[in-house]
This record gives C-alpha cells, sequence and structure tokens, in this order.
C-alpha cells in the first residue's frame, strides 16, 4: 500500500517537477525506507521496484566571452538572421518560443519594457530593454506584426535549432544550446549584482 501511494505520489508531482527533482525526492525516501528496514520498523523497501525517472544530463553552461565573439562572426557569415534573435536571448534570458512568438504590441518603447504575456509558469512579467536590445529592435522592419519573420513564409520562425546548431559548430562551440542563452543572461546578471553589491576593499 505503501509503494503504490508513493507512485502514485511521484506521479501527481511530475507535472510540476523536473525529472532529476523527482529523482532526488525518491532517493531520499528510499533511505529513509532502509533506515526503518534497519530499525525494525519495516520488512522490505516500497521503493524498491520504483523505476527511475529519464533525466537530461547535459551540463549547464553559459556562454563566454571568446565564445559571444565567435558565435556572432559565425551568425554574420551563415546565418544573419539569427543576430537580432540571439542578442533578444543574450539581453532577457526569454525563452525560445517568447522570443520567436514575440509581438510589436508586447513592446513599450517608450518605458523601454517588453512584456511578456505566455510564459512557461503562466505569469506575467516585463523585461527591461537595454540600450543594445533598443538599438537592435528599432532596426528591424514591422511588416508584421510578429518581431521576427521567417521571409520565405511570412510567418513567425517555427524552429531555429538546426540553424542554430549549425553556426554554433562553425564557431567551435561545444556542448551549447540556444536555452544556454537564458543561462548565460541569468550568470550575467548575478556576476553584474554582486559586482556592484559587493563591499569595497
Amino acid at each position: 500500500e505503501i509503494g503504490s501511494g508513493l507512485v502514485g505520489s511521484e506521479m501527481c508531482i511530475r507535472d510540476r517537477r523536473k525529472n532529476s527533482s523527482i529523482n532526488r525526492f525518491l532517493e531520499i525516501l528510499s533511505k529513509m525506507f532502509n533506515l526503518a528496514i534497519d530499525n525494525g520498523e519495516l520488512t522490505e523497501n516500497p521503493l524498491r521496484k520504483v523505476p527511475k525517472l529519464k533525466e537530461d544530463n547535459h551540463i549547464i553552461r553559459y556562454l563566454k566571452s571568446d565564445e559571444e565573439t565567435r558565435l556572432y562572426a559565425s551568425i554574420d557569415d551563415n546565418a544573419p538572421y539569427l543576430r537580432p534573435i540571439v542578442t533578444t536571448a543574450l539581453q532577457t534570458g526569454m525563452r525560445r518560443g517568447e522570443i520567436l512568438n514575440m509581438q510589436w504590441k508586447n513592446i513599450d518603447f517608450d518605458t523601454r519594457n517588453i512584456h511578456v504575456l505566455d510564459t512557461k509558469s503562466g505569469d506575467k512579467r516585463d523585461i527591461p530593454i537595454s540600450d543594445e536590445l533598443y538599438g537592435v529592435l528599432q532596426s528591424i522592419s514591422r511588416e508584421s506584426k510578429y518581431v521576427f519573420i521567417n521571409p520565405q513564409t511570412n510567418a513567425p520562425y517555427v524552429d531555429i535549432k538546426k540553424s542554430f546548431n549549425m553556426v554554433r559548430e562553425y564557431a567551435g562551440i561545444e556542448d551549447f544550446r540556444f536555452h544556454d542563452l537564458r543561462h548565460t543572461f541569468a550568470t550575467r546578471m548575478i556576476m553584474t549584482c554582486l559586482l556592484y553589491t559587493s563591499p569595497s576593499p
């Protein structure tokens, strides 16, 4: 009964937690049951036959300064349309889907904010527009309600994974995904905060 109940609980939290988090939770729980067995309170670990969930073993990466230089050079040579998309990712930390589906109505140039309405978490948030991103966005022609348009389809880009991987490989950058641009933004923001909050020697 305990085992089946735990499996049911695991299935309930699966939609809200990453597989790695669920596995860590089950590992801790299994150790608790083993301790109960050692103390004579249980005769069997109810999690013994519960399989682990598949985890994403990709190492979290951030873009180094020299890698960023090489990446932009590769983009300019092979897929120039990626430059404003990559810049938006690096300057905002927005997810790929949020960027590709961004509309002009979501951008307030007066307050310099991007209003992200449909996010993965279901929340709404405003993202400041940096000076660099402001110039990039102002340079894009507004021929559609969407910011980034595929000229071949006159519609938003559906997926840029193949082209991003191509420019990444030409740049000699290994083990790096588009999503890691989001990690790069977060890392740089934290480093900037630490720089300005660190006490003077």
